[in-house]
């Protein structure tokens, strides 16, 4: 067993690692589809204490992540790049993903010891999905920090009902459901599974014996939703009567039939402002979203209903090898009679198996960043089998497993986000499996310039699946980015490159390659990708 000391200084080590490959991600990497949105709003809700460009979420990550940008930040860097000018902004997301490592590691130590944590520490760094993920201005990050946060605090307090347990549970859920909305069926679920396997004394006289505590954590939670709103109250339905909205809809419906309730419902909802209107609204909206049909993309292909394995699958193949391995024989081991022992391994399977249970039975898009917030349970799961199998030639094993690890998650720099396993192939073509943010989400623009400053084309037709200006990059077009509408992210930008004697080329990405349906067109088909740059931009000769 390594020393105390020891652990520590290599966990600062892992931890400045993690930095260092977060800060160098984001240095070349452009903004992805979501950065501009979030950005955006979160200046909003400081400067305006608005919330209506992303009615669908929470704001508290994207309000955390934009305070540099309100203090200056941007000055320090005097760059017309877009992803040097927001990177005070991703900063604060690796400061997060830092934290999160921080917490990984102090629980891995309190619940198993030195070698677990350090273990622990070095899957979470080199993790490729948690470093795809680290320095972008989204939610998932933080959503899965506050959701590590909150989780290890509600063993704590159902094992130890004090009522400082339950204030701080209620303050770090209050800010975990402001974080990111789909924390809260992930949280519920585990809860329950939690709340039955550790109270151990009849569950309603648990309850009655410590309402008072749970009366303070609900207020204390729900002081601590409003305050990411600043206090603010505000309608749950916005005005207007646009067709196709549920509101008009309903009322329509109302007017039709006379039904006074309805019509004083939905006038209360809409010219009423009660506290934390603008949550509930977000509430609404998700509900009104999982209602309507929407396509699937799984490993190639689009789908009209979600089929409870698309998002196993797709993490499945998203995930190290050998973490894999890990993590399987973690989880055998803890139900091995000869070598469980009286640990709470099992308490970290809970929140993996509730959120597995919610993704897969629900209408949520396969995309793996939406179930992040259980990777750093598999983590830890994983990393204690070296406290469960002592055989030198199982260490030795686990040793080779953690280079392989580190090499295969160092080949994908710095697009993290587009690392596949070898279950998904090394060919050029394994990357045509994924879609959106498990492989592309506007982040390669970087890689695109450096390509073609290689080959110096004389003309480029670039579809670009993203929001950020190209430009800054080397990029221009005749025709300005950064549009939010369907047709015009699908539309070419053509792109002169005045002197150059090259060919003329088309650059698709990935992403609109299959969302604006190039895949179908006989000169885009799959058989004429010559080249894919980042892994995420499709080359092909002519227009």
């Amino acid at each position: 067993m390594i020393s105390k000391r020891f652990a520590l200084f290599g966990a600062a080590l892992l931890l400045i690692l993690f930095s260092v490959l977060s800060v160098s991600s984001a240095l070349h990497e452009s903004l992805t589809y979501d950065e501009i949105v979030h950005v955006q709003e979160g200046k909003n809700a400081w400067l305006k204490h608005e919330f209506l460009i992303d009615t669908n979420n929470p704001p508290l990550i994207r309000e955390l992540a934009v305070i540099p940008l309100l203090i200056g930040g941007t000055d320090i860097f005097h760059s017309r790049v877009p992803n040097i000018q927001i990177l005070p902004a991703r900063m604060v997301i690796i400061g997060m993903g830092v934290a999160l490592g921080v917490l990984i590691f102090c629980t891995s130590s309190t619940f198993f010891g030195s070698d677990v944590a350090l273990l622990a520490l070095f899957l979470y760094v080199f993790e490729p999905t948690i470093l795809g993920n680290s320095h972008y201005v989204t939610l998932d990050m933080g959503a899965t920090l506050f959701f590590f946060l909150v989780y290890t605090s509600l063993f704590t307090m159902l094992k130890k009902p004090t009522v400082t347990n339950f204030i701080l549970h209620g303050l770090f859920v209050g800010l975990m459901a402001a974080s990111k909305i789909t924390t809260v069926p992930f949280y519920a679920v585990s809860a329950v599974f939690a709340f039955v396997s550790i109270v151990r004394i009849k569950h309603l006289q648990w309850i009655l014996r410590n309402k008072v505590s749970i009366a303070l954590s609900v207020i204390v939670f729900l002081l601590a939703m409003w305050s990411t709103y600043f206090f603010k109250t505000d309608v749950i339905v916005a005005p207007g009567n646009a067709m196709g909205r549920v509101s008009t809809t309903l009322s329509q419906i109302a007017f039709r039939q006379h039904n006074f309730l309805l019509a004083s419902s939905l006038n209360f909802l809409r010219h009423t402002p009660v506290p934390l209107g603008n949550y509930i609204a977000v509430l609404k909206n998700t509900a009104i979203r999982t209602t309507r049909p929407a396509s699937y993309f799984f490993l190639g292909n689009f789908y009209t209903t979600s089929r409870w394995y698309f998002m196993v699958v797709n993490v499945i193949y998203k995930m190290p090898l050998p973490l894999l391995i890990l993590f399987i024989a973690g989880t055998l081991a803890a139900f091995i009679p000869k070598t469980a022992s009286d640990s709470d391994e099992w308490l970290f399977l809970i929140p993996i198996i509730s959120i597995v249970i919610v993704s897969s039975l629900s209408k949520m898009q396969p995309l793996v960043r939406y179930v992040l917030p259980m990777y750093p349970f598999i983590i830890i799961i994983a990393a204690t089998t070296i406290v469960r199998f002592k055989h030198v030639v199982i260490m030795s094993f686990v040793f080779l497993l953690c280079i392989w690890y580190m090499a295969g998650t160092l080949l994908f720099h710095p697009y993290y986000l587009s690392y596949t396993n070898e279950l998904a192939g090394r060919s050029k073509e394994s990357s045509l499996q994924f879609i959106d943010s498990n492989i592309d989400w506007g982040q390669s623009l970087e890689s695109l310039t450096t390509y073609v400053n290689g080959i110096r084309p004389a003309v480029l037709y670039f579809s670009y699946f993203g929001r950020d200006d190209a430009a800054p990059y080397g990029l221009t077009s005749i025709t300005p980015y950064g549009s939010y509408k369907f047709e015009e992210i699908c539309a070419f930008h053509k792109i002169d490159f005045s002197g150059n004697t090259g060919s003329t080329l088309t650059a698709i990405n990935l992403s609109n390659w299959y969302y604006c349906g190039y895949y179908l067109k006989p000169q885009y088909q799959k058989k004429n990708i010559f080249e894919i740059v980042g892994h995420t931009i499709l080359l092909f000769h002519g227009h």
